[in-house]
């Protein structure tokens, strides 16, 4: 590897780390969502369109979806349970497990907020930025499934 690839490389990562890292900031309208708080509900959602059978998920089955650790994912529930968008239950048929659902006017409140986040972010980026970042982070997508795939890796159902 040559330097202006060394550079090229170190360059990806450290965006990618400021990327994430920005991503979990509080957001400047304080009770908004922040990133990851919608990753979890949008997996939610996701679950309960896979699964229309049940209206609750298990905290350690979306954990193990997400790939978060569990300080992290009880972080983020703390904080979407504190602010109405999500109840949290104890199984019936086992104490040990946390089950979580929607709240009624939870889910439709976070969607305004989080919708109301993403257009002020895509707004100073601009129509065309917008859709080639989409394409490249679709590509970028593609790689990195392509590549666990062929080391064996399972991709988690997110």
């Amino acid at each position: 590897m040559h330097i202006n690839e060394q550079e090229l490389v170190r360059e990806f990562m450290e965006t990618l780390h400021g990327f994430v890292k920005a991503s979990r900031m509080p957001p400047p309208q304080g009770k908004e969502a922040r990133m990851t708080d919608m990753l979890v509900v949008g997996h939610m959602m996701d679950y309960f369109e896979r699964h229309p059978e049940t209206n609750t998920v298990a905290t350690g089955e979306l954990g193990k979806e997400l790939g978060f650790t569990k300080p992290m994912l009880t972080h983020i529930l703390d904080r979407l349970e504190q602010n109405g968008v999500i109840l949290r239950t104890q199984s019936q048929t086992d104490r040990r497990v946390t089950l979580l659902s929607f709240s009624e006017s939870g889910v439709s409140q976070f969607r305004e907020q989080a919708l109301a986040r993403i257009r002020r972010i895509l707004e100073r980026f601009g129509y065309e930025d917008v859709r080639v970042l989409l394409t490249l982070l679709r590509r970028l997508t593609r790689i990195y499934e392509e590549e666990s795939h062929a080391a064996g890796q399972v991709r988690p159902n997110v």
